[in-house]
């Protein structure tokens, strides 16, 4: 391919550290999308801040190089290929667009403080490029325009759809504005996407902890213990990791060790990220209101399936009034019988840091339900690869576990997966499962090459990664997945797989690059299937005896899934509309006043702690993919139940999984969700199946 050698030569030029030319040359293969074995996946990613800067250099180089030819092409002489697929192969599928995914990787779980550095500086350098060459491009922009306007070629719908969304994009971006107004929001734009990296960087970093004696870990198991790390003095040290936090929060009899948990977890990135979020927050509204919007949501609704704020805020109505009987019914359930160290506050409420472990003790009082035993049912390793098991059989896959070839570190596992029919390679998963210093501290999923059919009808090797942090394996015990584990793995290897099957002929709309509101749609409705007695059966395997669950076990655990469906929805309503307050018309806003005002509105049962401050750590508000939209995980799950609802009834079968890998999967976001919705329902999309499932 031309691009391809055009990206060699470049290299060359800028001498990239390999001591012959073949070497190099397999490297920018490599680099540029075209993996051809697990073996290469050591070229793909860098083990230096020097090799990072090198490559930074070379991919800008060519990503210049690829736009001149885009700009260079004769009007009369203009074709798809020669302009709308240019774009979208520098966009999606170039040494510039895969840097930026593995340089995320990098920022995330690299153990070496300078090659995160490195990495956030390349995000940092080549977003700076993105804005400034190719958003904020008028000529571009002109050039892109012109071919759709008078194209007589013959399109498909799904080039005629991307070209549609690709000038909806340029447009919204301000390419119709004035040059002055232009420099401004491309301005705002760098701004922005610096604060972004800046917030992710405080909260990875971020090391609180809270200190207990001993006897303050009452109610917590030996092993556990017997793992925590200890100070010069003989105290326990609680690091805010999830394993840590969730254990001790829903385990521990102690209330003042509970109190102290739920605040250092719930400040992390305190100080450093209020400040980061005001500028965030005043930044985006200046950015609407440059681009001539009346605020920030507006425009980030805009193009979603939601489409305006109206349809959002009468979505979390609903959702709000429909769960408050059910949430006020669990409320009086749980006061009724509270634990010894639980009490009500004067005015009758429960303390944030007493929700878990009053649930907890809850389903063991009445549902005889200890997750603590039933994680004894959900060994790491078995549970994964009986997980794949559901997989290869709904979707039509086989997974491979491979030899990791020098990544980041001694935890990452790699998984190859291939069609069941054709065993033909599609590409390969990264588990990095484990928490660890610096680390990234949620649960992602990040494409790092897309899932591409390209132009001679051959297929990208697509290279995905999971970012987990699930407890480690202790002195007597392996590691162990609890419920929520698992259903946490399956989720983030459904985008995984999204990403894998998705696979388009154009870059920018391959696996789930899709509305953000449509997104989680997949692995919510793959969560679903953990409630299904066959699934717990087949996942679960004891790890001293290899029993499966019980059958009295499984139905205690489904007779328990809506005890607290009222809790959940508004506990997500509440972080939706945060979502959206923090990013309505106004520039200067008292986010902490703004936070405890929507958590009395929707979550009345609760006393609102005014030592902590959540918007530090609310890592999505600040990233450019939600935003104002956290409301989509409720959005889509609406969705995900109603295709749920449909794959029940069809018995989970491999016809009903073609079916939803054709119609749903494969087509990324190369047409409307709706439609896709619409294409595998056979009507349209409805609510009814999402507040059953909830006891709404």
């Amino acid at each position: 391919m031309k691009f391809i050698n055009r990206a060699i030569m470049l290299i060359a030029i800028v001498h990239l550290s390999y001591a012959d030319q073949s070497m190099s040359d397999r490297a920018v293969r490599v680099r540029s999308g075209f993996v051809e074995s697990v073996q290469d996946l050591s070229l793909l990613f860098p083990h230096t801040a020097v090799e990072i800067q090198e490559r930074t250099d070379a991919a800008l180089a060519d990503a210049q190089h690829s736009l001149a030819a885009i700009l260079a092409v004769p009007a009369n002489q203009r074709t798809y290929q020669n302009t709308f697929h240019l774009f979208d192969q520098l966009y999606g599928f170039s040494l510039c667009s895969i840097l930026d995914n593995v340089a995320e990787v990098v920022s995330l779980v690299y153990a070496d403080a300078a090659v995160r550095d490195a990495a956030r500086e390349s995000i940092k350098n080549l977003n700076a490029f993105w804005v400034d060459s190719i958003m904020n491009n008028k000529d571009l922009y002109d050039v892109l325009q012109a071919y759709a306007a008078t194209t007589q070629e013959v399109l498909s719908d799904e080039q005629r759809y991307y070209m549609q969304e690709i000038l909806a994009t340029f447009k919204r971006g301000g390419l119709e504005l004035p040059a002055d107004k232009r420099e401004i929001i491309a301005t705002l734009k760098k701004d922005l996407a610096d604060l972004y990296l800046a917030f992710e960087k405080n909260l990875s970093t971020d090391t609180k902890t809270a200190l207990v004696a001993k006897e303050d870990l009452a109610g917590l198991d030996d092993d556990f213990i017997a793992a925590l790390k200890q100070t010069d003095d003989g105290h326990y040290i609680l690091t805010t990791d999830y394993p840590t936090s969730f254990a001790v929060l829903a385990r521990c009899s102690v209330e003042q060790t509970r109190k102290k948990m739920w605040r250092a977890f719930e400040n992390r990135g305190y100080p450093m990220n209020e400040a980061v979020l005001k500028t965030i927050i005043a930044k985006r509204d200046a950015l609407a209101c440059a681009l001539g919007y009346a605020s920030y949501v507006d425009f980030d609704l805009e193009d979603q399936m939601a489409k305006n704020q109206q349809t959002v805020e009468t979505f979390l109505h609903e959702l709000i009034t429909r769960s408050t009987a059910k949430a006020l019914t669990e409320f009086d359930t749980l006061i009724a019988d509270l634990p010894e160290s639980v009490s009500l506050t004067p005015d009758g409420k429960l303390n944030e840091w007493d929700i878990s472990y009053v649930y907890t003790q809850y389903k063991k009082k009445h549902f005889s339900l200890d997750e603590r035993t039933i994680s004894e049912y959900f060994p790491v390793e078995q549970t994964i690869q009986r997980l794949f098991g559901v997989y290869e059989d709904f979707l039509g896959i086989t997974f491979h576990q491979k030899e990791v070839p020098d990544l980041w570190h001694e935890d990452v596992r790699l998984v190859e997966v291939r069609d069941a029919a054709t065993q033909e390679i599609l590409g390969c998963v990264l588990l990095d499962l484990h928490p660890r210093p610096n680390k990234y501290t949620h649960a992602c999923n990040n494409t790092i090459i897309p899932a591409m059919t390209l132009a001679d009808g051959s297929k990208s090797y697509m290279v995905t990664s999971v970012i987990t942090n699930f407890p480690k394996a202790t002195s007597t015990k392996p590691a162990l997945f609890q419920r929520s584990d698992v259903r946490t793995f399956f989720h983030e290897l459904g985008h995984a797989l999204h990403g894998m099957l998705g696979r388009t002929t154009i870059a920018s709309s391959s696996g789930t690059r899709v509305k953000s509101d449509f997104v989680e749609m997949p692995s919510q409705m793959l969560e679903e299937w953990l409630w299904e007695k066959e699934v717990l059966q087949r996942v679960s395997c004891h790890y001293v005896t290899g029993q499966p669950l019980s059958d009295a076990l499984i139905e205690k655990i489904i007779a328990s899934k809506n005890v607290d469906t009222g809790w959940f929805v508004q506990r997500q309503a509440y972080l939706a509309t945060i979502s959206l307050e923090y990013f309505k018309a106004g520039a200067d806003k008292d986010i902490a006043v703004l936070m405890q005002n929507i958590f009395k509105r929707t979550r009345p049962q609760l006393v609102y702690d005014n030592e902590t401050h959540k918007y530090t750590s609310f890592a999505h508000i600040a990233s450019s993919l939600y935003g104002s939209k956290y409301y989509s995980y409720m959005w889509s799950k609406v969705f995900a139940l109603d295709l749920f609802s449909v794959i029940k009834a069809h018995h989970f079968s491999r016809e009903i999984g073609k079916k939803y890998v054709d119609t749903i999967l494969s087509k990324g976001g190369t047409r409307d969700p709706k439609d896709l919705l619409i294409d595998f329902l056979g009507r349209e999309p409805q609510q009814d199946a999402f507040f059953k499932d909830l006891g709404m």
